[in-house]
């Protein structure tokens, strides 16, 4: 029978998978059907929307989530009940005053910071979502810390299926000739109903445990709320968790915004007229990091239960099993993160052309999808170390990355021999540097041992072989006759064979946890 861990993260990696799928084609209806200007209202309100959805909760969830994890694994249902809680009791009054915020604020942000006034009626529809989200957020994260994962794919599955279905059948039914604002509207409506039901079915699976969140402090509610706040330790911990994971987001927001002004900017020195840089800016960040980052939802699906699963086995003190699962994690972002990104490579072509419909950007779209598995190694090791304990380690790691980021495009991407690439080379060196600092403090946090020879060299030698198989499969496939599209099968079969049997051969399987019945 397959771990919790391993049984997680297939059923969120497939949850995600679904949502994605819905959304993909709810985009698809309402652009087919009432043209690209309602998306566009909607996308023009939603980055401030996310900003503040943000700042509400602050880190919150993965301090829930983290602590409810070690509190259930050392038997105190009562703390994980004040911890829920004390979650709610920030979140909930934030995402409070973030919606009236919003829906009073929403005619003069039109004004001043929409170029399209319309975009105010669009947040007015959407603010409520705020405080849904909020609440929903830490509810979630119950469920994560207590490795209740089926329950929590379930609400992100019916969430997404609601929101695409509310959308979809009222542009069916509104037919053609819809008023572009309306639409926009419509989507916004989507998203609230969406979360709204994502959030009964999250809090229904919370009311299953035991009849609810288990508590010390009898009386009314309120008594309780006011109790758990006296608790001084939980809240100063859940401070103390959630303020790195809060600085790591308005990093992330910031270093998006740097690359925003200094990729097209380089690209102008090394040439290129404001259309053309601000063209070749798009390939990078509208195609060739998105493909990059295609398969990263499997990523997030499992370091989403590494947080929990290390948070319990740090707080039963059971030292040896952290290095392992550490280990393990380590092992399979490198091991099945290289023909993840060897894959990627050899589609950039077709996904560029027909997913995106920007067929030259397939060139920069394989050289970043190269270094794709560095994207998952970064993931899986900010995940081990938020489940330490200490989130505060990615922000630094990500800080190091940004600088080392920021340097190399300002030289390689205003060298007219390289400029957009010399941008890509420079986000695989920021994605290659958060990841190797990230593990190495894992070592040196948990004393496990940097296994070069494991993590690098043997997964490195058995994806050569496994290539020469698959191209001399390919040959004989081409000399028997076969279409093209036959022998790139056939490649890819000798591939997966020629690299499963690589792995058992050099007993890189057993680095993975495969090697007995147990997955640890």
């Amino acid at each position: 029978m397959a771990s919790p861990l391993v049984r997680g993260t297939i059923l969120l990696s497939l949850s995600g998978l679904i949502a994605r799928g819905l959304g993909f084609l709810q985009t698809l209806v309402v652009i087919r059907l009432g043209g690209p200007e309602a998306v566009g209202l909607y996308r023009m309100v939603a980055p401030t929307f996310w900003t503040l959805l943000i700042v509400t909760t602050a880190g919150v969830p993965y301090a829930v989530a983290r602590l409810v994890a070690e509190f259930d694994a050392r038997r105190r249902p009562a703390a994980v009940g004040r911890t829920v809680r004390a979650g709610l009791g920030w979140v909930g009054p934030a995402g409070a005053a973030a919606f009236l915020g919003l829906a009073l604020g929403g005619p003069l942000l039109g004004a001043r910071l929409w170029a399209d006034p319309r975009a105010s009626g669009v947040l007015a529809t959407l603010a409520p979502a705020i405080l849904v989200m909020s609440v929903s957020a830490v509810v979630r994260a119950f469920l994560q810390g207590l490795r209740r994962m089926g329950s929590l794919a379930l609400a992100q599955g019916v969430e997404q299926a609601v929101n695409t279905g509310f959308v979809l059948y009222r542009i069916m039914t509104a037919g053609p000739g819809q008023c572009p604002e309306e639409l926009a509207r419509t989507l916004a409506l989507g998203v609230l109903l969406g979360e709204t039901a994502g959030l009964v079915v999250a809090a229904g699976a919370l009311r299953a445990r035991r009849g609810g969140l288990p508590d010390e402090h009898p009386g009314p509610w309120a008594f309780r709320f006011m109790a758990a706040l006296e608790d001084g330790d939980i809240p100063r911990r859940m401070a103390r968790l959630a303020a790195p994971v809060a600085a790591g987001r308005v990093l992330a927001s910031l270093a998006l915004s740097l690359n925003v002004l200094l990729i097209p900017a380089r690209l102008r020195v090394a040439g290129h007229p404001v259309e053309q840089a601000t063209a070749l800016f798009g390939q990078l960040s509208g195609v060739a990091l998105p493909v990059a980052f295609l398969p990263n939802l499997f990523w997030l699906a499992l370091g989403a239960n590494l947080v929990p699963s290390v948070a319990r086995l740090v707080a039963a003190g059971r030292q040896e099993a952290v290095r392992r699962q550490a280990g393990r994690a380590i092992s399979a972002a490198v091991v099945l993160g290289i023909p993840m990104s060897l894959g990627l490579v050899l589609l950039a072509a077709p996904l560029s052309a027909r997913l995106f419909g920007v067929a030259e950007a397939a060139r920069l779209t394989a050289l970043v999808s190269a270094g794709a598995c560095l994207i998952f190694l970064r993931t899986t090791s900010v995940a081990i170390l938020q489940g330490l304990g200490r989130p505060n380690v990615p922000v630094w790691t990500a800080l190091a990355a940004l600088f080392a980021d920021s340097l190399l495009v300002w030289h390689l991407a205003a060298r007219p021999e390289l400029g957009i690439r010399g941008a890509a080379l420079a986000s695989l060196v920021n994605f290659g540097v958060g990841a190797t600092l990230n593990v190495l403090a894992i070592c040196r946090l948990t004393g496990l041992r940097a296994d070069l020879r494991a993590w690098l060299v043997q997964p490195v030698q058995v994806t050569a072989a496994a290539l020469v198989a698959a191209a001399g499969g390919a040959r004989l496939a081409a000399a028997a006759g076969t279409s093209a599209t036959w022998s790139l099968g056939l490649a890819g079969a000798v591939f997966l064979a020629g690299y499963a049997l690589g792995l058992r051969l050099t007993g890189l399987h057993e680095k993975l946890g495969l090697g007995s019945g147990r997955a640890g």
